[in-house]
């Protein structure tokens, strides 16, 4: 690999991990105001739900529904930080001249289950979130809403690409050692 390269390759991954921290930073920052919110204004935070479900539908915020998105969004917030921690090790090792590796392939696949993990969790914890809220409600009020859209077809794909592409590094670095082993 040519020195410019190299250099390319280590000043995109030095950006990509920047933007990993502020994707972090952002889901945190969240995280705290959604507890905030939790603790202190816990109309706001059912104004919150119900502006981010459906507002269209009958919604019952109880404390044992506002418990149970809490532990629901725990689930999604673990999903969001393991791809993102495998992307920013991946990067890492990017800037380290690790390219073209098992270990990177390794972490191209393992973002990819994050992802694919994440695009079916998004709809199943939109269901379920509406069903929580709608527990509550009346006899004849409780709904069940499966949603499924374009960003999660969207993100399906991405999850296909990244596994694929793990697969791909990782049978690359097999038969680079292969080729070193004869040389």
């Amino acid at each position: 690999m040519s020195q410019h390269s190299s250099q390319t390759i280590q000043s995109l991954s030095r950006l990509m991990k920047r933007l990993v921290l502020v994707l972090a930073a952002g889901i945190a920052f969240a995280v705290i105001y959604v507890l905030w919110l939790l603790a202190f204004d816990q109309p706001a935070f059912a104004d919150l739900v119900k502006a981010n479900l459906f507002e269209e539908i009958p919604m019952t915020v109880s404390r044992t529904a506002m418990t149970a998105l809490v532990l629901l969004g725990s689930v999604n917030l673990w999903i969001a930080f393991s791809g993102l921690s495998a992307v920013w090790h991946l990067f890492d090792g990017f800037e380290r001249g690790d390219v073209f590796s098992a270990r990177s392939g390794g972490l191209l696949r393992k973002a990819g289950f994050a992802a694919l993990i994440g695009a079916a969790s998004t709809v199943m914890s939109r269901t379920l979130a509406v069903l929580i809220v709608t527990l509550g409600n009346p006899p004849g009020q409780k709904v069940l809403l499966v949603v499924f859209g374009t960003s999660e077809a969207f993100l399906l794909l991405v999850s296909v690409l990244l596994l694929v592409m793990g697969h791909v590094f990782r049978l690359a670095a097999d038969i680079d050692a292969e080729n070193r082993s004869f040389v």
